[in-house]
Parts: C-alpha cells; sequence; structure tokens
C-alpha cells in the first residue's frame, strides 16, 4: 500500500465499511436483488438515520445521492430562477460554473462572484443580496486550499424567503463541523472523501424554507434505484464518523498536517513553496506550489517513493480563483486521514527534498 494523501478526493474506507458491501453482494447473489433489498432494509433505516444526525436534519429532509453534482443539479432544476440572479462564491466548484453559465444563456438569471478578496467577509455577501437573489452558493471548505467559509455567518445574514443559502460540504463532511443547523438551507456533499465512503455514495439535506420554495419535500429529490450494497456501507461509515466524533477526528487530521508542515520547513524542494494555512483552514490540507517546469520531477519522486497525492486543476476544479490564473505553476495537495502517520509525513517530506537537484 502506498503512502496514501489523497482523502480529500478519496478517503480510503476502513474494512468495516467493505465488509458491510461485501455482505450485501454476496446477499444479492444468493438471494437476487429484490428479496436481498428487503432484507436489508433495517441497515438502510440506520444509514438514513445516521446522515440526518451528521447533517442535522430530520430523516425526512434527509436525502442519498451519487455525487455532490448530481444533488446539487437536481436542487438548481427546481429552483425559480428566471428573472433572477445568483450569488456565487470565486471557489465554487467547476462543473457547477459551467452548469450556471449555461442556464445563464438560456433564462434570464445573472450570476455575480464575490470578489475571491471579499468572499469570507459576510458583510460583502450581504450587500449583494436583493429582491432578486434567488440562491447563495459557497463551500463549506474549498476544494483545493481548505479554507474555511464562514457558512453560520453568512447563512444567518436577512434574505428573500425564496433566497436559498446552498453549501456544498464535500470537503466538510467528517473533518470540520457543519450541519444544516448553522442556517443553510440546502447541505449536501459526497461521501467518498473525509466520510471514508464508498465511491458513488453522496448525502443532502433540505431546510423547510428549501422544501417550500422548491415546491416539494426533499424525498422528491431521491432516486428510487440505488446501489444497496453501497448505501448500507455507507451507513457504517457514517456511523464510524459519529462515534468518533468530527471534533476528535479533526484534531488527528491537524496533527498529521502539522507533522507535514513541520517536516517540509526549510527544505528547498525544486523551489516550491508550501502555501500557508489561512486562519479559517480546515484541518488537512498541505498544498505545494511548484513551477510547472519542476513538475514531473516532483512527479518522479512521490511515484519513486510510492507516495500517492493529488495535483489539482485550479482551471477545471476552481476556475474563479485566484488559482486558476496562475498558469505558471502546478498545485500539489497532500491530505492525510486517519490511516497515516507522523513516520509518514516525514518519509514524504524527504522524498520531495530529494526531488531537488
Amino acid at each position: 500500500m502506498p503512502i496514501y494523501l489523497n482523502a480529500a478526493s478519496h478517503g480510503l474506507p476502513d474494512r468495516a465499511t467493505l465488509e458491510a458491501a461485501k455482505t450485501r453482494i454476496e446477499a444479492e447473489l444468493d438471494h437476487g436483488t429484490v428479496l436481498s433489498e428487503d432484507a436489508a432494509q433495517a441497515d438502510l433505516a440506520r444509514a438514513r438515520t445516521a446522515a440526518a444526525g451528521l447533517l442535522g436534519a430530520p430523516g425526512a429532509q434527509t436525502i442519498f445521492g451519487t455525487t455532490t453534482t448530481q444533488l446539487w443539479q437536481a436542487v438548481i432544476g427546481r429552483l425559480p430562477l428566471n428573472g433572477r440572479r445568483i450569488l456565487v462564491s470565486p471557489h465554487e466548484w467547476g462543473a457547477n460554473i459551467r452548469h450556471l453559465r449555461h442556464l445563464a444563456s438560456i433564462l434570464d438569471l445573472g450570476i455575480e462572484v464575490v470578489p475571491e478578496d471579499e468572499a469570507f467577509d459576510p458583510a460583502a455577501w450581504r450587500s449583494r443580496i436583493d429582491d432578486r437573489t434567488a440562491a447563495i452558493l459557497l463551500p463549506a471548505v474549498t476544494s483545493i486550499e481548505g479554507l474555511l467559509y464562514p457558512v453560520a455567518a453568512i447563512g444567518a445574514l436577512p434574505r428573500p424567503e425564496t433566497a436559498l443559502v446552498i453549501v456544498d460540504a464535500a470537503q466538510a463532511l467528517g473533518r470540520a463541523p457543519v450541519s444544516l443547523e448553522t442556517g443553510c438551507d440546502v447541505l449536501l456533499g459526497t461521501a467518498r472523501k473525509w466520510l471514508r465512503g464508498p465511491r458513488g455514495t453522496a448525502v443532502a439535506a433540505l431546510s423547510p424554507r428549501a422544501e417550500r420554495t422548491l415546491g416539494t419535500g426533499a424525498m422528491a429529490l431521491e432516486a428510487r434505484d440505488f446501489n444497496v450494497a453501497s448505501r448500507c456501507a455507507l451507513g457504517v461509515a457514517l456511523n464510524a464518523c459519529l462515534d468518533a466524533g468530527v471534533p476528535a477526528i479533526a484534531g488527528r487530521i491537524a496533527e498529521l498536517e502539522r507533522d507535514l508542515r513541520g517536516a517540509l520547513a526549510g527544505r528547498d524542494i525544486s523551489g516550491a513553496q508550501v502555501l500557508a494555512a489561512a486562519g479559517a483552514h480546515a484541518p488537512g490540507t498541505v498544498v505545494l506550489s511548484v513551477a510547472v517546469a519542476e513538475r514531473d520531477r516532483i512527479d518522479n519522486a512521490l511515484h519513486a517513493g510510492d507516495i500517492l497525492a493529488k495535483w489539482s486543476l485550479p482551471a477545471t476544479e476552481e476556475p474563479l480563483s485566484r488559482l486558476a490564473q496562475a498558469g505558471d505553476r502546478a498545485f500539489l495537495r497532500m491530505t492525510p486521514h486517519l490511516y497515516n502517520t507522523g513516520e509518514e509525513m516525514r518519509v514524504v517530506a524527504g522524498a520531495l527534498a530529494g526531488a531537488s537537484g
């Protein structure tokens, strides 16, 4: 097994989660799809209860999906948008931005991006909210740098009854406290990242305000067809997170981040720079900014050391952010989790330092 530093893309599920999926797949082999689903009802109910507990919402307002994007589009597709405007974070996920631009090309829809130097100031959002505002879109935690948005403060801003605060929590669930109770109307995120759930699983919660605005209950947005084995396994992962507690998980991840930053401090890594952790920073993300000309050298060192991290693509993932404008730089995102050790962080730093020269 390589040294795995890519929890922000795909956290490694623990054995209990994978065993739960295996058990349900074997039941389907033995009894067929319909009967095995009937036998899984208790596990499926536990999964919904766990998701509701994590998201801070009643079970009837908590739903499952396959990805953040799938759930997000299901919500956006029911919003009354014609003749209205949307306020958007400069760190909004790229696929969402592309979808909004398509909608703006066929609807009378305005899209206003809050400038990056104002995006973490609730007053900047407040000054832009008006009677035409249909939605406020922001991540709880940004994808590349792990910056923490003031969701509660923005969610508490006065706004029209039908203006929904829609929060992408894909990078928060499992490592940073966020829930529907923080004031957002829609909270959604994939479960394969920090929650260490199976791929193809995601969760969302809708407030009563969101249900009124969308003209439907939350459950109407959940597809009837789903992978029973994956959802049962997700329930195991969700309960593991709840049992451990997000603060405790975040504390351990923060220790690993400090270990990695400490090991990298003072090392000359082919002219690379470790981006500073901002004050509002979720634990667990270390980004190395590298001259594009040095990327291959560093990538080779990672492969040689059997280390797996991610080269982020800001122009695709966060196209409105300042990082997307830095065409001469490449960004290596390293995100440890509970399965990592402090010693591994030192090995990684040594491998990166060895890339110089």
